[in-house]
């Protein structure tokens, strides 16, 4: 298939200028015509020209003010316009200039040279446009990427709210207020070991939303419907109900934004529930350390009671033998066997409460290291 020739709007009241152009450039060209000025604006609406030759004197309306007026249209502003004139002072190429025209020629004209100026307009025009677009792009890309340096700093500034939370309330509050500066709401679930936090944008939660945001526990990590997207970092999700589904660019780095907030928020949620445990078994640590030091003193008090009586009566049982010993009528090497007797069995329980007092000087010991270590918890 041969490549579409560039199409030329020669204007002109004069049919032998338009035969000079047809001979000049109809086999590169894809050439149209127009009588005059006002022609030429109603053939525009049916034909879309790469380049327009332009009389700058035809009767209805001059070339001058054609070339204003179609230099008002969106569709012609980088269209490039040769007036061709059989006028050759200078005031009239400056009023040519003046209303748009990119370059002039009189007339008579050489048919190589028109060739030669028509092709050069047409690759300037390309370049133009060219750098138009590169311009647009660069300008383009260098206000996306300052909104996406705005938007990460935004990230950055929830991601640093996160690190002052201690608890998960304070953390749910945090995630919905980092996504208010993209201009959207939603839910916030922290789904801790010992219990569940649900918050909106706008306060506690509806039983609805503790539903939803239950069931959404169970999908992938990232699910969208519509304007609705969830995203599930255990422990946290985030429900977001309005995303701008008219701008997908923004729309997709939302979803990277989002993703990185509830992220960096589970894992805040994470370390919250790992002090958590541990306060909790630091708090139970220490009331078994009392509860025990408690328990252990009693004892103790006891014991050393229970072995002072033991001493008591055992001195008790000996006087009461020995008087005993005086009024009955017995041998002097009778009352010694009896005495001796006693004393033995006496002596005996004397060393094993020997050997008890030593486990209690140990138990005494435990029972204070746990008061120092229950007093400096």
């Amino acid at each position: 298939m041969s490549e579409e020739k560039p199409v030329i709007l020669s204007v002109d009241d004069d049919d032998f200028t338009h035969e000079l152009v047809k001979e000049a450039l109809g086999e590169y060209f894809d050439i149209q015509f127009a009588v005059n000025g006002r022609h030429a604006l109603e053939r525009l609406t049916s034909v879309h020209p790469d380049l327009i030759l332009l009389d700058a004197e035809m009767p209805v309306m001059d070339g001058y003010e054609t070339c204003r007026r179609m230099k008002r249209h969106d569709g012609l502003v980088d269209v490039p316009v040769l007036f061709l004139s059989a006028r050759v002072t200078n005031e009239d190429r400056y009023k040519g200039f003046d209303a748009g025209g990119d370059d002039y020629l009189t007339k008579p004209f050489d048919l190589a040279f028109l060739l030669t100026r028509v092709q050069a307009l047409l690759t300037l025009a390309r370049e133009r446009k060219q750098l138009k677009e590169g311009v647009s792009f660069a300008t383009s890309a260098a206000m996306t990427s300052l909104t996406s340096l705005g938007e990460m700093g935004a990230v950055v500034e929830g991601i640093r709210s996160f690190n002052t939370c201690t608890t998960h309330e304070q953390l749910a509050d945090a995630l919905l207020a980092s996504i208010v500066s993209f201009d959207l709401n939603g839910v916030a679930q922290i789904r801790s070991f010992s219990q569940l936090y649900t918050r909106t944008s706008k306060g506690p939660a509806s039983p609805l939303d503790v539903s939803v945001a239950n069931h959404m526990a169970g999908m992938d990590r990232l699910v969208q419907l519509k304007s609705r997207l969830a995203i599930n970092y255990a422990p946290v999700i985030l429900l977001i109900n309005n995303l701008p589904l008219s701008d997908s660019d923004f729309c997709g780095r939302l979803r990277d934004h989002l993703a990185v907030l509830t992220e960096s928020a589970a894992s805040k949620a994470r370390a919250i529930d790992a002090n958590l445990k541990s306060e909790q078994r630091g708090a139970l640590l220490t009331s078994l350390m009392q509860e025990v030091s408690t328990t252990l003193v009693g004892i103790d008090a006891a014991q050393r009671g229970t072995q002072t009586a033991i001493t008591i009566a055992a001195n008790e049982i000996v006087h009461s033998v020995e008087q005993a010993l005086l009024k009955i009528t017995l041998t002097e090497a009778q009352e010694d066997y009896l005495v001796s007797i006693v004393r033995n069995g006496l002596g005996r329980l004397s060393q094993m409460q020997t050997g008890g007092t030593e486990i209690q000087d140990k138990l005494t010991h435990i029972v204070q290291m746990l008061k120092r270590e229950s007093t400096e918890a």
